[in-house]
């Protein structure tokens, strides 16, 4: 399973978060352009995406990175809540408040729950993009 992050001010409080609901955490490197194609590379389970600051071009980056590893669940984190309805038409999974983690982390604990009961002996990782 993996994530993916952008934040860098954020990403330990995030990496903590995700730590707590038994994910291992790991980094992705690169532009955006090479996510998608690092993101198949992986084909992670879930996938943390921070939308701050992308507006149209982070959900543009949704629908590549859903085009690429389809069976993933991608959460992203926004600071408002005016694209949640774009989000989750361009193929976001859950779309949560990056000024409370507790959401972050009941929607994670959620997903683990989900992926341990079709697949138990799977291990899970987050894929934390490094900016």
């Amino acid at each position: 399973m993996g994530a993916l992050y952008d934040d860098a001010s954020t990403r330990p409080a995030v990496a903590a978060t995700m730590e707590r609901c038994g994910f291992a955490v790991a980094v992705l490197d690169g532009p955006a352009v090479e996510l998608a194609g690092q993101a198949r590379a992986l084909s992670p389970d879930v996938l943390v995406f921070d939308l701050a600051g992308g507006g149209v071009r982070g959900l543009r980056l949704v629908r590549d990175l859903r085009r690429a590893v389809p069976r993933c669940a991608i959460v992203l984190l926004a600071p408002f809540e005016t694209m949640r309805d774009e989000a989750i038409e361009a193929g976001a999974y859950e779309f949560v408040g990056r000024d409370d983690l507790r959401d972050l982390q009941r929607c994670l604990m959620r997903l683990a729950a989900e992926l341990d009961a079709r697949a138990p002996a799977v291990r899970r990782k987050h894929y934390v993009r490094s900016t």
